[in-house]
């Protein structure tokens, strides 16, 4: 094999294998800061929380970042640390400050949740 074409083998074998090792070690970490959304009967701690008009539970959002929902109506938002929107599908927005909590437009649709870091 020409030297140029070894050495041009040998820095592709190189530049994969040092790309193959730093997404494998991103992934663990990028895997330990996801939170995912999830239904409880109650607000969890540091969540951005809705309560849903026809249905019981709560829909616990993660805690940053934004969410899409299916269009569903909910009738009451809490905030268990940071603040967050909730988006209703007619263009419109409600904003929850942290730690607090405030009734929602039960007559519109949420379509997204976004929790502000």
């Amino acid at each position: 094999m020409h030297p140029i074409k070894k050495l041009a083998a040998g820095a592709a074998t190189a530049i994969a294998l040092l790309t193959g090792a730093l997404t494998v070690g991103a992934s663990p970490a990028a895997a330990a800061e996801y939170q995912p959304d999830f239904w409880s009967d109650r607000c969890e701690y540091g969540r951005a929380c809705i309560f849903p008009t026809y249905a019981s539970g709560v829909w616990n959002a993660p805690n940053c970042g934004e969410t899409y929902l299916p269009a569903q109506s909910f009738y009451y938002a809490q905030s268990a640390a940071n603040p967050f929107t909730v988006f209703y599908r007619d263009g419109r927005s409600d904003y929850v400050a942290g730690y607090t909590s405030r009734p929602l437009d039960y007559r519109n649709l949420v379509i997204k949740v976004v929790v502000w870091c």
